[in-house]
């Protein structure tokens, strides 16, 4: 939660703005489970649903963009190189480390484990 709280300084202002807009007002999760309405339930589970396919989706482009090319890279660089031993360590870190130093793979399912928690059990 951190990190994305962080990462709101590096958005558009205005997307920003909208982002402590939405987080200043009520929580519309508890508003629902509030309201015991098993249509506003369903709705709101849908969007959750749509946020992890979402979330599935990045983790998807990441392993396809970061991680297996830069270790296709750190394979490339070694047949180059008679000092494989020295570039092989710099791509490493790439495939195991995302923005702010964190583990990037657990980041992401971290992220997306937590968005399936907010499901709402059927009202």
């Amino acid at each position: 939660a951190e990190f994305l709280h962080r990462m709101r300084d590096y958005m558009p202002p205005s997307h920003k703005a909208f982002i402590q807009t939405i987080t200043s007002g009520p929580s519309v999760r508890d508003y629902i489970m509030f309201s015991c309405n098993p249509v506003l339930c369903e709705l709101y589970n849908g969007c959750i649903a749509a946020l992890v396919v979402l979330r599935n989706h990045h983790i998807t482009v990441v392993t396809r963009y970061i991680i297996i090319t830069s270790a296709k890279a750190k394979v490339e660089k070694a047949k180059q190189n008679s000092s494989a031993q020295i570039l092989q360590k710099a791509p490493s870190a790439l495939e195991e480390r995302g923005t702010g130093g964190s583990g990037i793979m657990c980041l992401l399912k971290d992220v997306r484990d937590a968005t399936k928690k907010l499901m709402i059990e059927k009202i």
